[in-house]
């Protein structure tokens, strides 16, 4: 979880510091159908940060849990 919260922190930083390269770099506005999103700015707070950071590390936690706990019932541990 910890490599999840770096990683949140980074990106969030360069999104900060570059909105429109990080704009351009996920892909927005490479589609048709997203048209009306070209013109739109892109813009991270210290609050949006921090709710993003909190709802990743609990996401991978979970995630993390549920892949050890399919392991190990495949290798028949008993341990959890």
């Amino acid at each position: 979880m910890a490599t999840t919260a770096i990683l949140w922190i980074l990106r969030s930083l360069l999104m900060m510091m570059m909105p429109g390269g990080m704009f351009g770099m996920m892909g927005a506005g490479n589609y048709p159908m997203n048209n009306e999103m070209v013109n739109s700015q892109w813009g991270m707070g210290g609050h949006g940060m921090f709710m993003g950071l909190i709802g990743w590390v609990i996401f991978s936690g979970v995630a993390a849990w549920l892949i050890a706990t399919i392991y190990n019932r495949l290798i028949g541990s008993d341990r959890v």
